[in-house]
């Protein structure tokens, strides 16, 4: 997991390679620009941010902000295929020139490359040994295996259960294989301020939120204060136990999936559950039925007979409504 959000600087890397490359293609570029117009308020002036904010040099280090899930996700696969490209070309297995190589469709994926469907690539200095072959001249090989070791797992958004994880960082609150206090902060106390640090730290603001209704950054001035009016840059004030910065305040980030209370549960099989759960309204309702029948009159238990298949029918349904969720989920790029 990345320890910081991914910048404006990064971001701009990101859609300035798309323009140069695709340049039959101006839509892709397009397509992945932030909106910009998120800073504008009918009750706010933030024209100014709405203006320079992702251009301007002097917000290059502040988070990107303004880019939906879907730029989001294609900017982890972009960074994907460009890491495991300069590999490639560091190591000296093919000979990679960024200005000539990259045009249109003729451009580096990794899933492409290891199906053996790219034929544009020129060859390194720095070849790989083939030992299947005998003849040392022919034990040459350019191809690039995934179990070599050399290209790198994909880049993807972290799942929000590992994002939580990341940003609870439990380390030494830990004991028995228990987690002995519920932390509201990734830090160990209830304040947003620092109590027991650096003397010269000490009542310093630990992250970059609201304090107070209207107060978005405190007295001018102040070292008592966060100073964030909009967001700070990312690498702004201290890390939790992890070394992630800003898992606290400054600017949402997007996870792969959504919010569950449940997620254990619903990662799990569920179609076995859901069996026996039928399975045992059944019967229970069906007990009952006998023991009515045996205690109550025949009119009085045709009464409670319909009750009771009333209360059945709702179990069933409302066990085929549960979700459908078979199989855990496989696995930080902030963004």
């Amino acid at each position: 997991m990345d320890e910081a959000e991914v910048s404006n600087l990064q971001y701009r890397e990101y859609v300035y390679w798309l323009m140069r490359t695709y340049i039959s293609y101006p839509e892709v570029y397009q397509r992945a620009l932030p909106d910009s117009l998120c800073w504008r308020s009918k009750l706010a002036y933030n024209e100014p941010f709405v203006e320079y904010y992702f251009r301007h040099p002097s917000y290059k280090d502040y988070p990107v902000v303004g880019v939906n899930w879907q730029q989001a996700s294609e900017f982890a696969q972009w960074r994907t295929e460009r890491v495991n490209e300069t590999i490639l070309d560091r190591e000296g297995i093919i000979k990679y020139d960024v200005v000539t190589d990259a045009n249109d469709d003729n451009t580096f994926h990794t899933r492409t490359y290891l199906a053996g469907q790219y034929d544009f690539i020129k060859k390194g200095k720095k070849p790989l040994s083939d030992y299947s072959k005998k003849k040392k001249k022919d034990q040459k090989r350019f191809k690039v295996n995934m179990e070599d070791g050399i290209f790198l797992p994909e880049y993807r958004l972290p799942t929000e259960a590992e994002w939580e994880y990341a940003a609870q960082a439990n380390i030494g609150d830990v004991q028995f294989n228990n987690i002995e206090q519920k932390k509201i902060y990734g830090w160990n106390d209830y304040t947003i301020r620092i109590k027991e640090e650096k003397e010269k730290d000490r009542g310093k603001i630990r992250l970059n939120a609201m304090v107070g209704k209207g107060d978005f950054g405190g007295v001018a001035g102040g070292q008592l204060n966060d100073a964030g009016f909009v967001p700070t840059p990312v690498y702004s004030y201290w890390p939790n136990a992890y070394g992630l910065y800003n898992m606290e305040g400054n600017v949402a980030e997007w996870t792969m999936d959504v919010y569950r209370p449940l997620t254990h549960s619903t990662c799990l099989d569920s179609k076995k559950k859901r069996r026996n759960c039928v399975f045992i309204c059944l019967v229970v309702c069906v007990c009952v039925c006998l023991v009515v029948c045996l205690l109550v009159c025949l009119c009085l238990c045709v009464c409670v007979l319909a009750c009771l298949l009333a209360c059945l029918l709702a179990c069933v349904l409302a066990c085929l409504r549960a979700p459908i969720v078979t199989g855990k989920q496989i696995g930080r790029a902030h963004v």
